[in-house]
């Protein structure tokens, strides 16, 4: 009977281990997905010079500034920082794998940037500008992706690597976009970055406190 037991449990445990990598694949590629195929598809749909414009000549406002700011440095690095972010708290992810999550994640944002770019014809193909965004995802997916899975630890000092990511967006944020959207890109960037920011510290003490119960 202890045998039967023995490898009911190891069942178990290696179908859990099997949920978790699928969720954990599941939150890299949304994220990824998310970030490049939407950056991609509102410069596609709402600039005005784009051959598959809704608005030809004029463009969409909204999806403008949309592209405008998902288009920073600020917005690709907060990516990856997301991306462990959320799997550390949806699959109880080891902060050691964060790096990986973060370039994972960066990867398939770069893919998914370009790739909808080129069927989309926004874009003539070129190789490239992907990998030189693929080289970079390199160390900054590696970086965010280490601070977004260190965000996620029960301890005091945790809030530091999870102010990162709002800090980097603040940081990061520049004039991006037309002259006719300005400056609503940039405030747009700063006010996410303080909701965010917000949003962390609040995140950051209900873990503590749900910590402190359990001990």
């Amino acid at each position: 009977m202890d045998g039967v037991h023995t490898v009911e449990a190891s069942g178990v445990k290696t179908a859990g281990k099997r949920h978790m990598i699928l969720r954990l694949g599941v939150v890299v590629v949304a994220c990824g997905l998310l970030l490049g195929a939407l950056n991609s598809l509102a410069n596609v749909f709402g600039s005005p010079y784009s051959p598959r414009s809704l608005r030809p000549g004029r463009g969409i406002f909204a999806l403008e500034v949309l592209a405008a700011v998902l288009g920073t440095p600020g917005a690709w690095a907060l990516t990856a920082f997301a991306a462990s972010w959320v799997a550390g708290v949806v699959c109880a992810l080891r902060w050691w794998a964060g790096p990986l999550v973060g370039i994972t994640a960066l990867l398939v944002a770069d893919a998914a940037y370009y790739f909808c770019d080129d069927i989309s014809g926004y874009a003539q193909g070129n190789l490239i500008e992907p990998l030189s965004w693929a080289a970079l995802a390199i160390p900054v997916g590696a970086l965010m992706g280490t601070l977004g899975a260190l965000a996620t630890r029960p301890e005091t000092w945790s809030i530091l690597p999870a102010l990162a990511g709002p800090a980097v967006l603040a940081v990061l944020a520049r004039r991006s976009g037309s002259d006719h959207i300005q400056p609503v890109p940039l405030v747009t960037t700063y006010v996410t970055a303080a909701v965010l920011g917000v949003f962390v510290l609040a995140s950051w003490a209900v873990r503590l406190h749900r910590a402190k119960r359990i001990t």
